[in-house]
């Protein structure tokens, strides 16, 4: 058979270079053919070669240090696995105590755990040193963490002391991640910060609306202020028609915009709304 080698028998079986083929230019095959020659008498080998795509995984943040803040349930509990998941090591920092530590230890490979009071501006200055003093760098931080706290009152009837307790969690906790996140992340010259917003509209939940549309706000003036040090600031914000809306989908978005996709992404509110 014109262009082709002999080969004398004694070569590599045509199944082990069949298999050593695939691997090697997977990538890019989608079919191989292996002729062999032997004693005169001619065989051809086809095998087709048929790539799973579904079990080949892009890992969009390998070597990034990530802070997801609420990490231990709920949104931030499955967007720890899906950080996790595409290589970046991950620091959750909550008040759960062991429960997050528990959940932290389950992972694969594991994720490292800070009791924070994130209310307590000290507290999480602290933590995100910390963080810089064992890894020397911070890429993404994943303002997370909420309150949810159902008012009984109408508007005109409002507690203020539960009101300022709302703001003062879902907006200060926001600010003080953003706050020195952005220092580190501005000695490097990159970075990436993220938001729980909410642009939710239902009765007796104003002061968990104000609080959420505050975050819209700090977002869009951080991505402003912080362009110049190539730091990009984004939120993300659920809110269901007729679709629910899970933890894991919020999780993809969070992805989408701490990944390089995204790096061209800045001051935007990103709305998963299940249409």
């Amino acid at each position: 058979m014109a262009g082709f080698p002999k080969q004398t028998g004694t070569g590599t079986p045509p199944q082990q270079r069949n298999e050593d083929f695939g691997q090697q230019d997977a990538p890019a095959v989608e079919r191989e053919h292996l002729r062999m020659q032997t004693a005169g008498n001619e065989r051809c080998y086809f095998k087709p070669f048929y790539q799973d795509w579904s079990l080949q995984i892009t890992l969009r943040l390998t070597g990034k240090v990530a802070i997801i803040t609420g990490g231990s349930w709920g949104i931030g509990a499955a967007t720890v696995r899906l950080f996790s998941k595409h290589g970046a090591k991950v620091i959750i920092m909550d008040n759960e105590g062991e429960k997050g530590k528990k959940f932290a230890n389950s992972l694969s490979p594991p994720a490292s755990h800070i009791k924070c009071d994130l209310s307590n501006e000290d507290q999480v200055h602290k933590a995100v040193n910390s963080v810089i003093a064992k890894y020397n760098q911070l890429d993404i931080m994943f303002n997370n963490a909420e309150i949810i706290e159902r008012f009984t009152m109408s508007i005109e009837q409002c507690d203020m002391g539960a009101f300022h307790r709302m703001m003062n969690k879902n907006m200060n906790e926001v600010m003080h991640g953003l706050k020195y996140a952005a220092r580190e992340m501005k000695s490097k010259g990159e970075g990436c910060i993220i938001s729980t917003a909410g642009i939710t509209r239902h009765n007796y939940l104003a002061a968990y609306a104000a609080s959420k549309h505050a975050v819209i706000g700090l977002t869009k003036d951080g991505a402003a202020e912080l362009a110049k040090y190539s730091i990009r600031v984004n939120c993300v914000s659920s809110y269901g028609f007729g679709t629910t809306v899970s933890d894991d989908d919020i999780a993809e978005a969070v992805l989408y915009l701490a990944s390089k996709e995204a790096k061209h992404v800045s001051g935007h509110n990103i709305e998963v709304n299940g249409l």
